[in-house]
């Protein structure tokens, strides 16, 4: 039979040196202090110190012994410092929820921080791959309109990884388009991936060659790697306008020759005519009255027609009511097919 560990003072605080005298104690009441210490082994002032601990902890009474000290019963000794070391415990793990509750609050602060910053620092690098897992995900949290996005053939690790992030920003009505190299799609997990993207409102094209890994944010600031064949060893982030704006025409005039990847559903309460322009329009930030223009009709029909797809998407502010029409596919430009599902397009294994 394997014997079961015991117990030990040293586990509620105590030294090993008291242990071993309290050990002795209960076996032995009648020791004196010579004697206790020659017996445990300690010279008379550890001794000494270690009765006066034993005392402090309540593991020893004061009587009338030649020690001045008798033991106190076991049970009621070290219940009651089993009890003391739980009530520091629970405080403890108090604190710690407490600490963690705060997170929230300090990342914002952080955030703020770094917004305040970032308009002095034109270009930055990341190293590490955590490190920059971290700001990606903080980057599209931090997204307001939309996230474009050059893919290589990154591993199912890393999209695993960014999956919360990446419907997360989709559930919030950013918007995001993402250009995927062809040789990433030999893989079925991949593609599934991407598919499940698609099925969420990602609008999602082939190239035969994608030039980099790339993302931007909001037109604002771009990351890329440092290194193409090693991702997680480095990145730069770009915030120098003309660099980002160079990098933003580089991806329309890719995705303007890209194949559709995925094709949307077929949506019958999509709405047609006048009211699809109109929410084209306004999707791309035109104001009532240039509308109106570009329509030929009266501002005050503009405007009901606005109200008439807040009413259908049940929003209440026109930027949501953009962002709920992308997620229902009503801004897709992409083909449908005449079955109405969502289908890969055929045309992306021409590139493989």
């Amino acid at each position: 039979m394997v014997a079961s560990p015991r117990l030990s003072l040293t586990e509620v605080g105590l030294s090993a040196a008291a242990d071993a005298a309290w050990r002795l104690l209960i076996r032995a009441p009648d020791l004196t202090l010579a004697d206790l210490s020659a017996t445990a082994g300690l010279s008379l002032t550890t001794t000494s110190d270690v009765v006066d601990e034993l005392g402090a902890a309540g593991l020893l009474r004061r009587a009338d012994a030649p020690l001045g000290w008798v033991p106190v019963e076991p049970t009621v000794a070290v219940e009651r410092r089993i009890a003391a070391e739980q009530r520091q415990l629970a405080e403890r793990m108090s604190a710690l929820s407490a600490m963690r509750a705060d997170l929230a609050d300090l990342n914002a602060e952080f955030s703020r921080g770094c917004e305040r910053l970032a308009p002095r620092m034109e270009m930055e690098i990341l190293t590490g791959l955590d490190n920059i897992r971290a700001y990606l995900a903080a980057a599209s949290t931090n997204a307001k309109v939309e996230i474009l996005s050059m893919m290589t053939r990154v591993s199912m690790e890393g999209l695993e990884c960014a999956r919360p992030v990446d419907f997360g920003s989709l559930a919030r009505g950013v918007a995001g388009r993402t250009l995927v190299d062809s040789a990433a799609l030999d893989d079925p997990e991949r593609v599934a991936y991407f598919e499940a993207l698609s099925a969420v409102g990602e609008k999602t094209r082939a190239v035969p060659t994608v030039p980099a890994r790339m993302l931007i944010y909001d037109r604002e600031f771009a990351v890329l790697p440092v290194d193409a064949s090693d991702i997680g060893r480095a990145a730069v982030v770009v915030r120098a306008h003309t660099i980002v704006g160079s990098l933003h025409f580089l991806f329309e005039q890719l995705w303007a020759d890209a194949a559709p990847l995925f094709v949307p559903a077929h949506n019958s309460d999509r709405p047609d005519g006048r009211s699809a322009r109109v929410l084209e329009l306004l999707a791309m930030g035109r104001k009532d009255e240039s509308i109106a223009r570009s329509l030929g009709v009266g501002v005050r029909t503009v405007r009901r027609d606005v109200a008439e797809l807040m009413t259908a998407l049940g929003e209440k502010t026109r930027a949501a009511t953009v962002a709920a029409a992308i997620r229902r596919g009503w801004l897709a430009t992409e083909p449908e097919t005449a079955a109405g599902s969502v289908v890969p397009d055929q045309r992306r294994y021409e590139h493989a």
